[in-house]
Formats: structure tokens, C-alpha cells, sequence
């Protein structure tokens, strides 16, 4: 024999032997410590009833694990998700499973499938068990476990026997390992109803997933071996925004509009349909442009980006799924249909939905912030009336100026637009002064009326008589209990 032919024979023979121990680490693998709860008084360790690889789902591309890289993790919010979890009964006796309890009452259902004959398990793989080869068959290990979840997807309803969350001591019964053919087989399904928000194994918002407690009782063990069945994800409408606000800043009277974007995507939809875009009350100041579809390296930014400002916002350190994405123009113009935009805060908004699919159904509202400055505002660049830290009891009232550069400009107070109702304004008549023109404010609140701070959003207005343009002067001030 030569030296080339030992070579290939020994090589051959430690193939054997490791494809041997692997089938065997199969059958003897033990869940993690923690997976069997709390050991009873004087027992080192309960006694491992039966055996399994994955006691928890999650999205993590980073995980040992295949299955872990293709469960999905997010999830529109009510839909209904079937999550397999596989164990084995390696004993020659019969094991029986009951439940423990469960974090969601409401969202969450158990039940099992039970295969005692491995051969005709395999048969119902077909393709995927050609193609993954016999002896990679012989357990749904983290290599081939989505062959065997497509196999139970197939299956009827009536091969699947529910769990009992109600009745823990109602038993169902996983027959015993067949001396030929190796361990019982069982599939978990977990069935939950997705609910919005992070459901995940996190410190960070004290949460621990979406869990199925189960117990597996055996004669031959003193107490039952407890699992939690663990089903990690997000849940999420059809689609999403990003930004949530536009905050455009100061337009002043030398732009003629202001433009951003908005970035629709979403978590569950490769194929996601365009977004729709409309002015809120159908607002004439609004234009929307073309929707761009994000390609590969677009969509890999956005994620990371998206991925830092969930991070920076205190939200949970998971991996953010973008499937597809949008970018949006976004153009408030100063003028539109023969007006002109208000002066002062600005407060607008319009709302996007989906062009087809579940997110024609479902709506976003984006708010649109900006401060519009033009033909008249306060004297010395404030920003708003103050009327400062005042006697509630007593009332208060303070004179302030406005100003503009158009020297003929008139101007009117409208009563019925200040706010609060309460708020009394009174506009003292035009002072020219060069290329200007002045005109002192009186605003007064009569005595207990304006207690606490005055509410948001408090304006004295004033109206252009010759344009119908509006001035909204922001007020605030605090009115004291004494």
C-alpha cells in the first residue's frame, strides 16, 4: 500500500469518526443551564427529560445559527406568525408535555406535532432532502431546520394537537425513541399575534420576547424539565417615515419655498408600493415630487443611519430591517393660488400612505414646522411677547412694539383669532419713522383669568388689510396663584 492511499484511508476514517460523534452530539445535546428554570431545593441539577437545539427565535444576522439570519423579526402589527421550535424524546419510554404559563394571554397559542417515524418524515422532505443528502436529515439541526419547518407547513390541521393554557395538568403524550430508527420527533409551534412594539430579550426595556412555558414530565425524573420557548420580534405597521418631523427652520421673505425629504420604507415589504402623498385640508402650499426607489447601497446607508438614530433616541440596540425605501421630495412654497404664507410660527401637515397593499389602509401624518418672517415682527428680533412671571390674582399687562421697512404698510388686529380667548389685544395707530413704520401693542389679561402658563400655541394676531396676509405673534407668560 502506498503513502498516497494511507493518506486518503486515514483521512476517510476521521471523516467517519466525526460525522459519528456529530449524529451522537445530536442525540445527547443538553438545553443551556438556564433554560430548565430554577432547580428545586436539594437537587443539583433537574434531570433532562428531553433534548433540543433552539429554545429561542429571533432576527440576528450575526447568530450562529442560519435560522436566526432568515426569521424574519418584524412583523406587521396583527399579523398572526407561526414560530417551530423542534425537540427530541431520546428515551425508551414515553414523555409527556403540559403547560407552564405564558407572557401574552392574549396573543399567544401553543400546540404540537408529533412524528414517531423517521423514514417517513424524511420522505416528506422530497427536493430538500435530496439536496441536503441522508445523513444531514437525520435531526432538523441548525443546518437543515428549514427543511423540516417547510415539511410542517404542509400539514393538516388535524395532525396538530393544541396545549392547554387553562388546564396545565391536561397532558399530551410524546411516545418513545424507537430502538431502530433513533429519537421522537416533536414540532412546537408557537402562535402569536403580533402586537406593536419591541418584543425582544433586552435589559435595555425590560422586556424578555413573547414566551411559551412549557413543561416535559417523565416517570423516571423527580420534576419536570421547564422550558420558555422564546419568539423575539418587532412589531410594525405596513410602512414607515423617517423623518417623523420637518422642521424647515426660518423662511424668510427672500425665499420663494423651502424644500426636504422623507424617506418611506418599510420593515416587512420587499415588494413595497409607492407612497402616496396629500396636503392636509388640501393646503396649496404643498408640492410633492417624484418617488425615487432606493437601490442596494441607498437602502444600506438609510439603514445604518436609521440604525444610529434609534441608538442616539434611546431605543433598543437591535438589528433595524429596512426591505425597501422611498425618497421623497417635499416643497412648502411661500406662495401659492394668489396668498401668501402667515407670518410667524407655522404649523402644517400633510399625510402619506401606500399606493396599494396593507398600507393603503394605514396612514402617517408629517408634521411641518417652520417660522414664516416677512412684512412685520417685533421690534429687536424677539421672537414673542413675554409677559413674564405675573400675579394671577391681579392680572398683568405689557406694551410691546412691531415694526415693518414698508413705510405706508397698514395693519388690523383680528380679535377672533387671538388666543386664549382671553388674551386682549389692542393695536395703537402707525408711526412713521423714516423708511419704517411702528406700532405699539397693548396686551393685557384681567384678573383671575390667565392662572398657570398660558396654554401653547398663544398668538396675538394682526391682519394686512390690502394682501389679507396674517401675522401670528406668539405670546407667552406665566400667571401666579397668590
Amino acid at each position: 500500500m502506498n503513502s498516497i492511499t494511507k493518506t486518503i484511508l486515514a483521512l476517510v476514517a476521521v471523516a467517519a469518526t466525526v460525522f459519528g460523534l456529530t449524529v451522537i452530539a445530536q442525540y445527547s445535546l443538553k438545553p443551556s443551564a438556564n433554560s430548565n428554570g430554577p432547580n428545586k431545593p436539594g437537587d443539583e441539577e433537574i434531570e433532562v427529560t428531553v433534548r433540543y437545539e433552539l429554545r429561542q427565535m429571533r432576527y440576528d444576522p450575526g447568530s450562529q445559527y442560519p435560522a436566526h439570519h432568515r426569521f424574519p423579526g418584524y412583523f406587521e402589527v396583527n399579523e398572526s406568525v407561526n414560530v417551530l421550535f423542534w425537540v427530541n424524546n431520546p428515551n425508551p419510554f414515553p414523555v409527556r408535555i403540559g403547560t407552564r404559563g405564558r407572557s401574552c394571554t392574549s396573543c399567544t397559542e401553543a400546540s404540537i406535532a408529533v412524528f414517531d417515524s423517521p423514514t417517513s418524515l424524511m420522505d416528506k422532505l422530497g427536493a430538500s432532502a435530496a439536496i441536503l443528502g441522508g445523513p444531514a436529515l437525520v435531526s432538523p439541526d441548525r443546518y437543515n431546520i428549514e427543511a423540516w419547518n417547510r415539511m410542517v407547513a404542509d400539514l393538516p390541521a388535524d395532525r396538530w394537537q393544541s396545549l392547554n393554557f387553562e388546564k396545565p395538568n391536561a397532558l399530551l403524550t410524546i411516545p418513545a425513541a424507537n430502538p431502530e430508527t433513533g429519537p421522537t420527533w416533536v414540532a412546537i409551534r408557537v402562535k402569536v399575534v403580533i402586537k406593536p412594539g419591541f418584543h425582544i430579550d433586552s435589559e435595555e426595556l425590560k422586556t424578555k420576547g413573547i414566551t411559551a412555558d412549557l413543561a416535559f414530565y417523565s416517570d423516571t425524573a423527580k420534576f419536570p424539565q421547564e422550558t420558555k420557548f422564546v419568539v423575539e420580534y418587532v412589531g410594525v405597521p405596513p410602512f414607515d417615515i423617517y423623518p417623523k418631523e420637518l422642521k424647515l427652520g426660518d423662511f424668510s421673505e427672500s425665499a420663494e419655498k423651502k424644500t426636504a425629504e422623507i424617506i418611506f420604507y418599510s420593515s416587512t415589504q420587499a415588494n413595497l408600493p409607492p407612497p402616496v402623498l396629500a396636503a392636509d385640508a388640501k393646503d396649496p402650499f404643498f408640492h410633492f415630487g417624484t418617488a425615487e426607489r432606493l437601490n442596494e447601497d441607498e437602502l444600506q446607508q438609510f439603514i445604518v443611519g436609521l440604525q444610529q438614530f434609534v441608538i442616539r433616541q434611546g431605543g433598543a440596540k437591535v438589528e433595524v430591517k429596512v426591505l425597501a425605501a422611498y425618497r421623497v421630495p417635499v416643497e412648502l412654497n411661500r406662495k401659492a393660488g394668489g396668498k401668501e404664507l402667515d407670518i410667524g410660527p407655522l404649523d402644517k401637515s400633510f399625510t402619506v400612505t401606500a399606493s396599494a397593499g396593507t398600507g393603503a389602509n394605514y396612514s402617517v401624518q408629517v408634521p411641518v414646522k417652520s417660522t414664516v418672517t416677512g412684512v412685520v415682527a417685533l421690534e429687536g428680533g424677539a421672537t414673542a411677547i413675554d409677559l413674564g412671571d405675573y400675579n394671577g390674582r391681579s392680572g398683568t399687562q405689557k406694551v410691546a412694539t412691531l415694526v415693518s421697512d414698508k413705510a405706508n404698510l397698514n395693519l388690523e388686529a383680528v380679535p377672533e383669532l387671538h388666543q386664549p380667548n382671553y388674551l386682549q389685544v389692542q393695536l395703537g395707530e402707525p408711526q412713521r419713522e423714516g423708511p419704517r413704520t411702528y406700532w405699539k401693542v397693548t396686551l393685557k389679561i384681567d384678573p383671575d383669568t390667565g392662572l398657570g402658563n398660558l396654554p401653547a400655541g398663544s398668538v396675538a394676531v394682526f391682519r394686512v388689510p390690502s394682501s389679507g396676509q396674517v401675522i401670528r405673534i406668539p405670546v407667552k407668560g406665566h400667571g401666579r396663584l397668590r
